[in-house]
């Protein structure tokens, strides 16, 4: 999910309402932005201009980081009033499309430090504001940062220190690869004999498809097992959507599965052979309960049909196919097996001669049982 184009515009307004009270332009005001992982300090307010005022702050790939860390509002005052408490907010939408009511999020705030002859130090720090979080692909973004100031005079001003300008302090910056694919769910659950995984996403961009990936839990022998991409074994290939701004849905079921715990994840892959892997989910098939010996699927079958049979406890069994009268046509498996759910395929390659359509009979034997069904090949 690459090339998404978003611009962000910061803007930091206040208010020159009130002649006791103003931004100190002597110890410039400014913003910290963790960029690429790498803390930049850009100066708001130095008579009027800063260092921020139209900088563009760089290329992000995916894994990079642009965060709002740490901000500093400097004030003086000539008044006997106090400002006593200041807050931060922004709000980040959709440029040329500003919500009537913007819903600020609080960047907290408080009282830092009294820099004597009535100035003060007001702002934040040690936070880690994502920028890049939630954005959708290919967009224009606007920033708004707000202080709102607590006191007898001001009360509850906005800062202004430009005459209002709405453009004073800008940024711009590309991303070309946010998340290749934004996974909002991803579930496993047995059912019957089998495990099924459903996920979904809530948009996608250059989005190939998705390589479904187990581990069986027994071979999870150590910590570094899982972080083993050789012991993961690919099941198959699920086809994404390219590109989508809609939530779409996908399903998964493995069918070739014993009894036992089972480690599952996906493993998605851009147009551009680039790829990461999924959360890690984990399912239980327990063993079953009973000696039981499916009905073939299909039935009637041409060429081929699976054969599913269950073991309470692992036993010696021997897997025979007969003709309808009772001739054997070919042993399909003979030995010690584990206690699970286990399964084999039948169909003319499983025979050294040639058979015919009919009616043919299966039997599973153990030293305790024997079950037997017909089943039909029709060509």
């Amino acid at each position: 999910m690459r090339k998404i184009f978003t611009i962000i515009i910061l803007t930091l307004l206040t208010n020159n309402l009130f002649a006791e009270w103003g931004l100190w332009d002597s110890d410039r005001s400014y913003i910290v932005l963790n960029v690429k992982g790498s803390s930049n300090t850009y100066s708001l307010w130095n008579g009027g201009t800063g260092t921020f005022q139209g900088t563009n702050l760089g290329t992000f790939t995916n894994g990079d980081v642009l965060e709002i860390n740490n901000f500093d509002v400097k004030t003086w005052k000539d008044g006997p009033s106090d400002v006593t408490g200041c807050e931060y907010f922004y709000v980040i939408y959709e440029t040329g499309s500003r919500p009537s009511s913007p819903s600020f999020i609080s960047l907290g705030g408080g009282f830092l430090q009294d820099l004597g002859n009535g100035n003060q130090k007001w702002g934040g720090s040690g936070l880690a504001v994502d920028l890049l979080v939630g954005l959708d692909a290919n967009k224009n973004y606007t920033l708004e940062i707000y202080g709102k100031v607590d006191g007898t005079n001001p009360n509850e001003s906005k800062y202004d220190n430009n005459n209002n300008s709405s453009t004073n302090y800008t940024a711009t910056f590309i991303t070309d690869a946010g998340l290749p694919v934004e996974l909002t769910t991803f579930t496993a659950f047995a059912k019957e004999k089998e495990v099924v995984l459903n996920w979904q996403t809530a948009t996608e961009v250059n989005n190939y498809g998705f390589y479904v990936e187990r581990l069986a839990k027994s071979l999870n022998s150590d910590v570094n097992t899982e972080q083993n991409n050789a012991a993961w074994k690919s099941l198959g290939f699920v086809e994404g959507h390219g590109n989508s701004n809609s939530p779409k849905t996908y399903s998964y079921s493995d069918n070739s599965v014993n009894s036992g715990k089972y480690l599952y994840r996906l493993k998605q892959v851009d147009n551009d052979g680039s790829f990461e892997y999924s959360k890690v989910v984990e399912v239980n098939l327990e063993i079953p309960k009973e000696f039981e010996l499916a009905q073939n699927y299909p039935n009637p079958f041409n060429p081929t049909t699976t054969i599913k049979f269950s073991l309470p406890e692992a036993s010696n069994i021997t897997l025979t196919v007969y003709n309808a009268i009772g001739e054997k046509i070919t042993e399909l498996l003979k030995g010690k097996m584990n206690a699970g759910y286990h399964s084999v395929e039948f169909g003319a390659s499983s025979v050294s001669k040639q058979i015919n359509s009919g009616v043919y009979i299966y039997s599973l034997q153990t030293p305790q049982k024997v079950i037997s069904r017909k089943m039909i090949l029709m060509k």
